[in-house]
């Protein structure tokens, strides 16, 4: 197997990143919270009024998924479990 293993604090890396995105989805009341790490791999779930918006693959892929890899460049693929 040729499997990416994280590093140790990968899962913190990713809930501080997280902090940092919640309070500008907090401002329309909305949110996102960690649901699962699967190796590099998230899942999340968002909240609020960015549950079922027309925009969602874009706050997911050029905000959210954007900030993610910035702070966290070994992520692999983010999923949003509650987008259609």
């Amino acid at each position: 197997m040729n499997e990416t293993v994280p590093m140790p604090d990968f899962a913190n890396q990713i809930k501080v990143a997280l902090d940092e995105i919640c309070p500008g989805l907090q401002i329309d009341g909305g949110d996102v919270e960690l649901v699962a790490i699967d190796g590099t791999n998230i899942q999340i779930r968002l909240t609020g009024p960015y549950i079922d918006g027309s925009y969602i693959v874009t706050l997911i892929r050029m905000g959210i998924e954007r900030k993610l890899r910035d702070q966290v460049p070994s992520l692999g693929k983010v999923t949003a479990i509650n987008t259609f």
